[in-house]
């Protein structure tokens, strides 16, 4: 299943905990603990985003997929 995880992170950015989950057939509880072992290997970037203003959206580099002005908070997981 981390096979999966890793190969969904590098088709696509800008992924979601529950965007995963749904992707690779499993729980958000168990991606999170799949996550924060490749944070803890250094394979993993996370980028919080909290409702970022839309007129930044041009400049930023995780604008596709973005959902920050839908989410209160997001959390994205790019690999390094």
């Amino acid at each position: 299943m981390l096979e999966k995880l890793l190969d969904l992170l590098k088709a696509q950015e800008n992924l979601t905990i529950p965007m995963i989950a749904s992707r690779i057939g499993t729980s958000p509880a168990m991606v999170e603990i799949m996550l924060e072992h490749l944070l803890q290997r250094g394979l993993l970037q996370v980028h919080i985003m909290v409702n970022c203003a839309q007129a930044s959206c041009g400049s930023c580099g995780l604008s596709r997929g973005c959902h920050s002005n839908t989410i209160p908070e997001s959390r994205y997981f790019t690999l390094k």
